[in-house]
């Protein structure tokens, strides 16, 4: 019994209680960051394609003034707040494009 109780001790003290991979307070805003500057036509496809004539500069929601990069990160922050979204906002490739 008292190895059994030590097993599940390790395997307990070893196992995360969450992961931090995909941590939207750090994780989520660095890949964003890291993937525009890694773009080689963001600002294109904003002023381009999306209409943001501006998109070089900062962007205002009335109260608060950025950058769109900075807009993003808080975005990709707050795609999964609360947790429950983060189940919800991949691409499913098994369903019609609209229901996935």
């Amino acid at each position: 019994m008292i190895n059994v109780l030590i097993s599940l001790i390790v395997i307990f003290s070893l196992a995360p209680s969450t992961s931090l991979a995909y941590d939207n307070k750090q994780t989520h805003p660095l890949l964003t960051e890291k993937a525009i500057e890694q773009s080689q036509n963001f600002l294109n496809v904003l002023q381009k394609q999306l209409g943001f004539e501006d998109a070089g500069k900062e962007m205002s929601n009335g109260e608060k003034v950025q950058s769109i990069t900075e807009w993003l990160k808080v975005g990709s922050k707050e795609e999964d707040e609360p947790s429950c979204r983060a189940a919800n906002h991949f691409h499913d490739p098994l369903k019609p494009w609209e229901s996935s």
